[in-house]
């Protein structure tokens, strides 16, 4: 009498253990030829993709995903990138210009889109790295070109 065989079981669970010990590609995120990157944490939008829009948080409200602007005469654009998670107050990302923190989502608007080399979108709020604080509204980081 003929017992199954395990070997395609022991195949595909040998499969699956090597293909999570190899190391993950890493794009370059100075490339201009991607629209935007999205992997584990950043959403990467290269200066040239920058530059279709008339303002950067218009570009960016284009180019990254979840991303919603609510627009308001009185004060600066209600920025969400997971949804709003107050009942009363504001769920916008925290905002880094060249490593200094902005006070509000109107320097989105006020930064020239000739100047931006790349921008990186945490929408999970955890950039990682050392002087940019952590949110769980998300966290904008925005390269200009030297």
């Amino acid at each position: 009498m003929r017992t199954p065989s395990a070997s395609p079981l022991l195949a595909a669970a040998a499969a699956a253990a090597l293909a999570s010990c190899a190391p993950a590609v890493q794009a370059d995120p100075l490339d201009p030829a991607a629209q935007f990157r999205r992997g584990p944490t950043p959403i990467i939008v290269a200066g040239g993709y920058v530059r279709s829009g008339a303002s950067l948080l218009d570009a960016l409200a284009f180019r990254v995903p979840g991303m919603q602007v609510q627009r308001d005469a009185e004060s600066c654009p209600r920025v969400t990138l997971r949804g709003v998670k107050t009942l009363g107050g504001r769920s916008d990302p925290l905002i880094y210009v060249q490593d200094t923190r902005a006070l509000n989502t109107c320097v989105l608007e006020q930064v020239s889109v000739w100047d931006v080399e790349r921008v990186e979108v945490f929408p999970g709020g955890q950039a990682g790295r050392p002087g940019i604080l952590s949110s769980p509204y998300g966290v904008i980081l925005v390269h200009l070109a030297r």
